[in-house]
């Protein structure tokens, strides 16, 4: 099974071909043909799978209460019209020490921008932030 499953709000025509360009990506319809997933049951279905990372651009999952142990939420804080910028913003992601490894990303809820990367760890109350390498945010200001 896929390590990233990519939200129905995604551009997917846009970012699914770049992101399988070097990792393995589903779009979250694919997981449960036939089926109309609201965002509650994501979690859910989320539990049924392997160490997945959740990709989205729904502010609703930036959300400590959905923290897991079984899995990860991306919440990348773009418009639909930035969208573009999101493979790039998710490779950079997994070059930083605590999202480079799926067992590394694990209970956490990430609130991913361009600025900074501010995400809730399972079993933890502190909101924890780390800045972008300014090497990395030039590469976006583009």
């Amino acid at each position: 099974m896929s390590q990233l499953i990519l939200d129905e709000q995604l551009d997917l025509q846009l970012i699914l071909p770049r992101v399988r360009r070097w990792t393995s990506a589903v779009p979250l319809e694919e997981l449960r043909p036939n089926e109309l997933l609201l965002d509650d049951r994501i979690p859910e279905v989320l539990l049924t799978l392997s160490k997945p990372t959740f990709v989205t651009i729904d502010q609703d999952f930036w959300d400590r209460r959905l923290c897991r142990p079984d899995y990860c939420i991306l919440y990348f804080a773009l418009r639909d019209d930035q969208q573009e910028q999101l493979p790039q913003m998710l490779r950079s992601l997994f070059k930083q020490k605590g999202f480079d490894t799926r067992t590394a990303r694990m209970g956490r809820v990430a609130r991913v921008g361009f600025r900074d990367i501010a995400y809730w760890q399972f079993a933890t109350t502190r909101l924890k932030m780390v800045e972008w390498p300014a090497a990395v945010r030039r590469r976006w200001q583009k």
